[in-house]
């Protein structure tokens, strides 16, 4: 199992690592560095918007760098010598932080610290203002397409962790036709299989 290593914290069996309350995610968050000028410049040289970038002054808004490698279940794992992710705090509800979210923009990968973040900006799944005046929630491709629509929507992380909360919003907004196919092949309840027990008297 990938270790997971952070400023303060280490952890060598995630079951040990206890419950991530609102301040520990807050602290690991702290640790993490700013954003490099480099990071900056290529991210607004893909039209990303200065405000997705976050406000200086809104500690919990602002991207981050994070070091380290994700799994393919979506862990993420902090080292010192790891690749360079772009990390954003991920919250269930506005002030209620539960994890930390990266990306890597050169491979792709994403994942999270503590593996309860379901998608980049998951808080507005639930919010009755995501659905006002017939609007829906748009579900991005790409951590690289939310930041553009301005953290606008969602980008998933964990389909697990997300499908059934899907399935029970009013309106969901897909990038293309084929991403639809894909959302909706992900939000369809999967039927058990039912068996009938054979009686005494069907066995005789």
């Amino acid at each position: 199992m990938l270790s997971v290593e952070c400023p303060r914290y280490v952890f060598s069996d995630r079951s040990e690592a206890g419950p991530y309350t609102p301040q520990i995610v807050l602290d690991f968050f702290a640790d993490l560095q700013p954003l490099r000028q480099p990071e900056i410049d290529w991210l607004v040289a893909q039209d990303v918007p200065g405000r997705a970038l976050g406000n200086a002054d809104q500690h919990g808004d602002v991207l981050k760098l994070a070091y380290g490698s994700t799994t393919n279940d979506a862990w993420f794992g902090q080292q010192p010598d790891g690749q360079p992710h772009i990390a954003i705090l991920i919250y269930a509800w506005p002030d209620d932080p539960i994890d930390i979210a990266v990306w890597q923009p050169r491979t792709g990968g994403i994942g999270s610290y503590f593996g309860r973040a379901a998608a980049f900006g998951e808080a507005q799944i639930e919010n009755p203002a995501t659905y006002s005046f017939g609007g829906g929630l748009t579900v991005h491709k790409t951590p690289l397409e939310w930041l553009i629509a301005e953290r606008k929507g969602i980008c998933i992380i964990r389909p697990e962790r997300v499908a059934a909360r899907l399935s029970k919003v009013p309106k969901l907004i897909a990038a293309d036709v084929a991403h639809g196919r894909q959302i909706e092949k992900l939000i369809q309840p999967r039927m058990p299989q039912v068996c009938v027990l054979a009686s005494r008297r069907d066995v005789a």
